[in-house]
């Protein structure tokens, strides 16, 4: 695990809209390797990997090469996220 790792200014806001939409949610931004920031189970017990990002942030390469093995989604704000869950 990587102590240095910072979550993004916007993450906490994310999981709390997500968590208001009733799903569980799981912070995992400190593990490093370019695995993404929250691990999220939907109110239909569907996982989602979920990469948060600023607007206008970047996916760092470890990032781009655990995304292009896994399907990891990429959201500035939790409404996106609601949306590319299909849950709004």
């Amino acid at each position: 695990m990587r102590r240095d790792a910072r979550a993004d200014k916007n993450q906490p806001a994310v999981a709390n809209i997500l968590k208001a939409a009733g799903c569980l949610v799981i912070h995992t931004h400190m593990l490093g390797g370019g695995f993404p920031d929250l691990i999220v189970r939907d109110p239909f017990w569907r996982i989602w990997l979920i990469e948060v990002k600023r607007e206008g942030g970047r996916l760092t390469k470890l990032q781009r090469e655990f995304h292009s093995e896994w399907p990891v989604l990429v959201v500035t704000d939790g409404f996106e996220a609601l949306e590319e869950m299909n849950l709004i």
